[in-house]
């Protein structure tokens, strides 16, 4: 379970930063306003968490969400619901032929170094996915496609082996990294430094310690209503739970359901993910070209026949 303050729970649907996080709890709510005034405007946030990502490259790691707490963009996004795709980098979308779609690239969106997402950093992007050497997960996660290339400064094609009714869903899984940048900095000092160009840029980092997000003041299209998101790994549910009573925190994430309730009790508001877990931990396990024992097929039977 999830615990939170109320108050804060509007900021954090609106930024899009959990996302990624199963469910949390928070506080009662501080007392109101007096009469005539209005409460102040929340600008910090400090989010309990059972660790820290330790890669926050996306191309690398899947850990903590394809976005990466909205650090990073996707070509296209799923809805609330994780059934409608919905426009991100990418504004519209026709379908070419069976096997090929054109994309429709957005003019206003810049990275946080200040330099602009063109359809290169596209094209850059998955030719560094599907290089071998990154040994990334994702391709796996996007089987059946082929290329994804630039056309001209708006427009990306994206071509598939064969006709590929969730490709449009597949692609909310691609984000997009700066060429100039990644390239000049390293696979390895891009994991620590990365740049995106999501509503949130990375302040500091720290794997496994420490993680503060901070406002892209200049994003153009989606506003966030914090101007800073702490996380802080605090192992232990009991722990996390302590954290908000006393104030330290205000969102716990996994609050374990044995606290649940008590929590509820105590005025904390719940809110709880329900997507498949089990079908993302599967998906790619093993069929990325590292070792893994989902490459046998004896395996995938087993697993498809005990799963209901």
């Amino acid at each position: 379970m999830v615990l939170r303050r109320a108050p804060f729970l509007a900021a954090l649907l609106v930024a899009g930063l959990l996302a990624a996080c199963t469910p949390a709890a928070s506080p009662t709510p501080t007392a109101p306003a007096p009469a005539g005034e209005k409460p102040a405007a929340r600008q910090v946030l400090t989010v309990g968490v059972l660790t820290i990502v330790t890669n926050y490259d996306p191309h690398q790691s899947t850990s903590g969400g394809y976005r990466k707490l909205d650090v990073f963009e996707t070509l296209l996004i799923l809805d609330d619901t994780g059934q409608k795709v919905e426009p991100l980098l990418a504004t519209d979308w026709q379908a070419q032929n069976a096997t090929t779609w054109r994309l429709t690239i957005r003019q206003d969106a810049k990275f946080h170094d200040g330099t602009p997402l063109t359809t290169e950093d596209i094209a850059f992007s998955w030719q560094r996915l599907a290089d071998p050497e990154l040994k990334s997960p994702i391709p796996g996660r996007m089987s059946g496609v082929e290329r994804i290339s630039r056309l001209d400064e708006r427009t990306v094609e994206v071509v598939t082996r064969t006709p590929d009714p969730l490709l449009l869903k597949k692609l909310t899984l691609f984000a997009v990294v700066p060429k100039a940048y990644t390239e000049r900095i390293g696979a390895k000092e891009f994991v620590l430094k990365p740049v995106g160009s999501g509503p949130f840029k990375v302040r500091e980092y720290v794997p496994d310690q420490r993680l503060v997000l901070e406002a892209f003041s200049e994003h153009a299209y989606r506003k966030p209503k914090l101007q800073q998101i702490v996380f802080r790994p605090i192992p232990e549910s009991a722990q996390r739970l302590t954290g908000l009573r006393l104030g330290e925190i205000d969102v716990a994430q996994a609050i374990s359901f044995e606290q649940a309730e008590q929590a509820r009790r105590e005025g904390f508001t719940l809110t709880s993910n329900d997507y498949q877990i089990m079908g993302i931990w599967f998906d790619t396990w093993g069929m990325d070209g590292n070792p893994g024992p989902i490459k046998d097929k004896r395996v995938r039977q087993a697993i498809a026949y005990t799963l209901d």
